[in-house]
C-alpha cells in the first residue's frame, strides 16, 4: 500500500521567552512603564488591573488579558484599590500567515485552560517567578526539555486562539466619568505621538487638551503613576531609539527631532537611558 504524506507547516512559532512570572500586587501598585522590542502578555488572575498600551487604556478582571506589541510604551496599576494577581509572559517568535494579536481579550473556556496550565508550569521552569521587576529569568537546574516544550506549545495555542477573533474595545464596561478620562488620556497620547518630533511642553499640551496643569497632572498620575512630561520623554526616547535602529546618525536625529544641537540630544538620551546614543547603539543595536 502506498501512503501519501501531508506536509504540516508552522504558521506561528515562539522562539524566545524573555520573562515569565506570577505576581501579586498590593492595592497601591503602580508600574511607571517601559518599552521593549518584544511582545508582552499580561493576564489578570485575581482582582483588577489597569493598563495603558500606547494611546489605549484597558481595565482587566480575572481571565482578561492584554497583549502589547513591540516598541509600545505601556504602564499598569491596581485599578480598584484592592490587591491583584497577574500572569506575565514576554516573548518573541516567527509567524508565516498569522499576525500576533494585540489589545484586550476576554478568555473563553479553552483559553482559560491554557492560562491555568501556563501558570502551573512557570514555577517548575523558571527561578524568581514572583519578581515583577526581574529583567532576566533563569531556568531551573532540574528543568526537563519536555516541560519547556509543553510551555511553548501552550503559549502558542493561546496566541493562535486569540488571533482568530477581535480584541475588546478600550472603554468597555467603564462608568461615564472614567470613560471620559480614558478618552481624554488617549487623545493626549495620540497628540504626543503625532508631534513626537516637536519639543512639546506642559503648557502646549494643556492648551491642546483644554485642561489646567493640575488636572493634566492628576490624569497622568492616575493612568501612568508619573507625570505628563515624564511620559512624553519616554515616547521621545523610544522614537529616537527607532531612528537609531534605522541607521540615522546622531546629527540627523537631532535635526529630525528638533533638538537645539547634537550635544543636547546626546545629553537628553543619556539622562533617559543611562547611555549615550553611541553607547546604546554598540550595546543594543
Amino acid at each position: 500500500m502506498d501512503y501519501t504524506s501531508v506536509n504540516f507547516f508552522s504558521s506561528f512559532s515562539i522562539n524566545y521567552i524573555y520573562t515569565a512570572y506570577l505576581a501579586r500586587f498590593n492595592r497601591d501598585f503602580r508600574f511607571p512603564g517601559e518599552t521593549h522590542s518584544f511582545w508582552e502578555l499580561d493576564c489578570v488572575t485575581d482582582g483588577k488591573l489597569g493598563f495603558t498600551s500606547g494611546e489605549h487604556i484597558y481595565e482587566c478582571s480575572p481571565y482578561e488579558l492584554v497583549i502589547h506589541e513591540p516598541d509600545i510604551f505601556h504602564t499598569s496599576w491596581a485599578a480598584d484599590n484592592k490587591n491583584a494577581s497577574l500572569l506575565f509572559i514576554s516573548f518573541d517568535g516567527k509567524y508565516a500567515d498569522r499576525k500576533i494579536p494585540c489589545g484586550k481579550f476576554t478568555l473563553n473556556d479553552e483559553e482559560r485552560f491554557y492560562v491555568d496550565m501556563l501558570s502551573s508550569l512557570i514555577p517548575s521552569i523558571f527561578d524568581n517567578t514572583e519578581n515583577f521587576y526581574a529583567k532576566q529569568m533563569t531556568f531551573r537546574k532540574d528543568l526537563s526539555a519536555g516541560t519547556m516544550q509543553k510551555f511553548k506549545n501552550l503559549l502558542e495555542l493561546l496566541i493562535l486562539s486569540l488571533s482568530g477573533r477581535n480584541s475588546n474595545t478600550s472603554f468597555e464596561d467603564s462608568d461615564p466619568a472614567l470613560k471620559k478620562q480614558m478618552e481624554l488620556f488617549s487623545a493626549i497620547v495620540r497628540y504626543m505621538n503625532d508631534n513626537i518630533c516637536e519639543p512639546l511642553d506642559t503648557q502646549s499640551i494643556c492648551t491642546e487638551a483644554g485642561l489646567s496643569g493640575s488636572t493634566l497632572k492628576k490624569l497622568f498620575n492616575k493612568f501612568t503613576g508619573g507625570g505628563v512630561m515624564e511620559y512624553y520623554r519616554s515616547l521621545r526616547t523610544n522614537h529616537a531609539i527607532s531612528l537609531l535602529s534605522s541607521g540615522m546618525s546622531m546629527a540627523e536625529i537631532s535635526r529630525t527631532m528638533n533638538f537645539s544641537s547634537q550635544n543636547y540630544f546626546s545629553g537628553f538620551f543619556k539622562r533617559e537611558t543611562g547611555m549615550s546614543p553611541l553607547e546604546y547603539s554598540k550595546k543594543k543595536l
